[in-house]
């Protein structure tokens, strides 16, 4: 049993936006605040969607080009560090972020807005935090490196 196999399980990340996004949904119904006037809400909160959609369909290629997992729950067999991953290590989860922004602005929804910071806790402190872990663990020297290349969001 390595250190890794002590650390928590995880929920899948799309799960804290989604539930993010709720609470956001319902706290407005509550007691909706004023939402800043942004010109064209709706287009940039399209176009955070349309970025969000660009980096998934970048980032799942170069796992399965690599043949390792995109699941959370599955063991990383490879180090992926071409594509997209030469600019962020987490393209899938800036993607989610993006995906909640864009819903955020579109909706013209400032309790979203607020609550971003936790999916974007969860994800760092329980999902990062495990697979940089477990990453290091596993790949050493190679992942440190890489580590010290490439920002971890962007």
């Amino acid at each position: 049993m390595n250190e890794t196999e002590n650390l928590p399980r995880v929920l899948p990340p799309p799960l804290y936006y989604a539930t993010a996004l709720i609470i956001g949904l319902l706290l407005n119904q509550w007691r909706p605040l004023a939402f800043p006037d942004i010109a064209y809400s709706g287009a940039v909160g399209a176009l955070l969607t349309v970025v969000s959609i660009i980096l998934v369909f970048l980032a799942i290629p170069q796992f399965r080009k690599h043949g390792t997992a995109v699941d959370v729950y599955k063991p990383t067999s490879a180090l992926v560090t071409s594509g997209v991953y030469r600019f962020t290590r987490n393209p899938m989860y800036l993607a989610l972020t993006l995906l909640y922004l864009g819903f955020a602005i579109s909706f013209e929804n400032l309790w979203m807005l607020f609550l971003v910071i936790l999916p974007l806790a969860a994800v760092r402190f329980l999902n990062i935090g495990r697979e940089e872990a477990e990453l290091e663990h596993q790949f050493g020297e190679e992942y440190v490196s890489y580590k010290g290349r490439v920002r971890r969001w962007i």
